[in-house]
């Protein structure tokens, strides 16, 4: 039998089995500590320059927005990171400010999102959609004199927004200017062109606004012109009880619209009429899609209607946009029909757009305040059994 004594093992009984592989580490890092040693100095230089350069960068980009420095977890946000890399590399991006703007907006940062856009439409140019993104940030934050200075520009920018002219009256209407937002209220549903595209809110506005000056009256036809374009959906309890508070309170139902007529139709493409506003005679062309009674100026002023320059507006017509002077007719009558206190609109200047020996458009602020029906060779105005 084999007797393997410790003295015969590899090493004998006293030497200590030698760690090769441990050799060969402490041989690499000794490298390794000698090569940084070397080198360190040139690799932080290194290493500062590249994140000190991006730095710079990153700051004047955020500066160029106007924006303060954002904090990492609002500057690592997917959508914010990725929109701000393509800002710092394409400064006039406008899909990336718009992404970078609401993406910080909806984050808590909406003053910042407002003073980027603003200094994005100032230094690319052709900024309108970026300001009135940022007035409507404004408008959140309550800052109406902001959104009104940015709205201001913005009408004299694009005259025929009607998204411009809202905004516009939305900031004075929060600054209690209330009477100056009318104007602009009923701008924005002249320039949308069909009234049936037209949201709630300028009618809205329009009857709080006459209801808050305590001008009832005035105050039912915006509703009603609201109504008129979807009775079966919009004729509702609320509505009803609103314009008969209305009605109420400003004893609406001794002049505000009285009546019932007939009157043949010559022509199946344009309906006139022989109207008279303030007893004075004039032609009008019907039309339900013209919010408002529009007279031109020559009329106007045979009428004696009153207006105010401070309340101009803007309106749609078959030939374009022009400028108008909100003002208020004290008697509508066509036939056996009459009307108290119709609002209307004065077109600036020698306006011949509505044809010639034609004295203006019998709009949906007296035609809303009957029952208006079209059937063969006539038309007729019948009274409301309530405004």
């Amino acid at each position: 039998m084999i007797d393997l004594r410790p003295q015969d093992r590899i090493g004998g009984p006293h030497e200590p089995r030698r760690p090769v592989f441990l050799y060969i580490c402490l041989g690499l890092l000794a490298v390794i500590v000698g090569g940084a040693a070397v080198f360190y100095p040139q690799v932080i230089d290194v290493w500062h320059r590249l994140t000190a350069g991006r730095s710079q960068e990153t700051l004047a980009a955020y500066e160029k927005l106007g924006v303060p420095t954002l904090p990492p977890h609002i500057a690592l946000n997917p959508d914010v990171h990725a929109s701000f890399d393509q800002l710092r590399r394409e400064p006039c991006d406008r899909t990336a400010i718009l992404t970078f703007t609401r993406a910080i907006g909806n984050l808590g940062y909406r003053r910042e999102a407002a003073n980027g856009l603003v200094r994005f439409g100032s230094n690319c140019g052709h900024g309108e959609d970026a300001f009135y993104e940022a007035g409507n940030w404004l408008m959140g934050l309550s800052d109406f004199e902001g959104a009104l200075k940015l709205a201001d520009g913005l009408v004299e920018a694009v005259p025929a927004s009607p998204d411009v002219r809202l905004l516009r009256g939305l900031a004075l209407e929060g600054l209690g200017r209330r009477e100056q937002a009318l104007p602009d209220y009923f701008s924005t549903i002249q320039l949308v062109g069909d009234i049936k595209g037209v949201s709630s809110l300028p009618f809205e506005k329009i009857s709080n606004i006459y209801a808050s000056l305590q001008r009832y009256c005035e105050a039912i036809t915006p509703l009603q012109i609201w109504v008129s374009v979807d009775p079966a959906s919009r004729d509702t309890s609320q509505v009803k009880a609103l314009i008969a508070d209305y009605v109420r309170k400003g004893r609406c139902d001794l002049e505000y619209a009285k009546g019932s007529d007939r009157f043949p139709v010559s022509s199946a493409d344009v309906i006139k009429v022989q109207a008279q506003v303030n007893s004075t005679p004039g032609t009008f062309i019907v039309d339900t899609g013209a919010s408002l009674v529009s007279l031109i100026g020559d009329f106007s002023r045979r009428a004696q209607v009153t207006t105010d320059e401070r309340n101009r507006m803007t309106l749609q017509t078959a030939n374009g946009t022009t400028e108008g002077v909100l003002g208020v007719a004290r008697k509508v009558q066509v036939g056996r029909v009459q009307a108290a206190d119709v609002a209307v609109v004065v077109v600036s200047g020698s306006f011949k757009g509505f044809g010639s020996g034609v004295d203006g458009l019998l709009g949906m602020s007296f035609l809303a305040r009957y029952d208006v029906t079209f059937a063969g060779r006539e038309w007729r105005l019948k009274e409301k059994s309530s405004p």
